[in-house]
């Protein structure tokens, strides 16, 4: 889907005009692939392998591809489940208007994720095994 997008906006582009966009959903679940979550991690991983790209390979072309990378999101999917930093849609939402105001590629929210993550994507495995989340 992500590379018919791509062919549509290189389409519309051709008359050039502003920077045009897509915005991939991701999770910080693909930083890293976890056990308790690994089917969802690795999906995510690899869908935001193939975003990050094509936003490096779009941007000549002025389409920017911005990877969003929400925690738990609270919603009709999740009603009864319980996760410390969730965060509401309307939080994701306004996280992505703000990112697309910046030129950003990436963006995690909440944004207290970016310094976590970076920790956790540096843990040896012998600890991050270890972790029981």
């Amino acid at each position: 889907i992500g590379a018919l997008v791509a062919e549509a906006l290189r389409a519309q582009r051709r008359g050039g005009g502003p920077a045009a966009r897509i915005i991939a959903v991701s999770s910080v679940a693909a930083e890293r692939v976890r056990r308790s979550n690994f089917v969802y991690g690795a999906s995510k991983a690899g869908m935001d392998g193939f975003f990050i790209g094509l936003g490096q390979a779009l941007a000549p072309e002025h389409i920017r591809v911005l990877v969003v990378r929400p925690g738990f999101v609270r919603s009709a999917m999740t009603v009864g489940r319980r996760a410390g930093l969730a965060v509401d849609p309307d939080r994701v939402a306004d996280a992505v208007v703000r990112a697309l105001d910046t030129d950003r590629a990436v963006v995690r929210v909440p944004r207290i994720f970016t310094p976590l993550m970076a920790i956790y994507r540096n843990l040896p495995d012998r600890i991050a095994r270890r972790l029981a989340f």
